[in-house]
């Protein structure tokens, strides 16, 4: 990549991805085929997708592929219906895999944001609610509707206390991850502090570039969370990939204790 070879490295990424569909380094290799097809030969990387669609073998990779694909710039020339046709195929080919509810909150945000139409998108947050209850996703959707939810396993204001919290403090410092993941157009990024600490987190794309640093000060601890709307640090929008995100957290208690820890997300557009 670094030398744009793009074709010898589009070759080595669909290596890994067909030997081992089942990696989690094979959702990186997916992110540097789309990029090295983009530089090259857009039209292969819809191909290749194209013929792992076919393929009999039902992996939540090629799912995933296939929704890299249907919003990517080829489908962002294409109508609404068509759009919207090819997330239902995909959400049925998948119909017993976890990507259902990728690909339903994917149509969500569709009816949301692009084609403003709040019925449909009120039908699909009703159907990601009858299919996936407990889902951050369908509570994200209600959220985007303006609708003040949260989910039974968060914190919650007493009745008769207003004022007062029930909170559980966490023993150890943990990064829960992202939801939702693949994420569009925002995802939040959850984690635990057993101490009032400084957080950092910072997001890099593939390359290691930094692509937006997020400071908190002198958190409370507790279970907190950070959104991330795509955006970068100059405030433009970033394109669709795998990145990366290291959370930091240092303790401001005077025990010193810091927590490090790094995950990925996948933006889809």
């Amino acid at each position: 990549m670094r030398v744009k070879k793009y074709n010898q490295a589009a070759k080595i990424c669909e290596s890994v991805i067909t030997e081992f569909p089942d990696s989690a380094r094979s959702y990186l290799a997916l992110d540097l085929l789309w990029q090295s097809r983009k530089n090259d030969d857009k039209t292969l990387f819809k191909q290749y997708v194209d013929n792992k669609a076919k393929s009999k073998v039902k992996k939540q990779l090629y799912g995933v592929a296939e929704l890299m694909l249907a919003f990517s710039e080829r489908a962002n020339t294409a109508d609404s219906k068509e759009r919207v046709a090819v997330l239902d195929v995909i959400g049925e080919k998948y119909k017993d895999t976890p990507l259902v509810e990728h690909v339903l909150f994917q149509k969500f945000m569709f009816y949301l944001y692009e084609e403003n139409n709040i019925e449909l998108a009120k039908t699909t947050s009703a159907e990601l609610g009858k299919l996936f209850p407990e889902s951050e996703s369908y509570y994200a959707s209600q959220r985007h509707l303006g609708n003040d939810v949260v989910k039974p396993t968060e914190p919650l204001l007493a009745k008769n206390a207003p004022n007062e919290e029930i909170t559980e403090i966490p023993k150890t410092y943990e990064l829960l991850g992202n939801y939702p993941n693949p994420f569009n157009p925002s995802t939040t990024i959850k984690y635990a502090l057993p101490y009032s600490s400084n957080v950092e987190l910072t997001i890099y794309d593939i390359t290691g570039k930094v692509v937006k640093v997020f400071s908190e000060s002198g958190q409370s601890a507790g279970y907190q969370n950070i959104v991330w709307n795509g955006n970068s640090q100059q405030g433009s929008q970033v394109s669709s990939g795998v990145y990366l995100y290291r959370f930091k957290a240092t303790s401001i208690d005077g025990s010193n204790k810091v927590f490090e820890k790094t995950a990925k997300l996948l933006m889809l557009k």
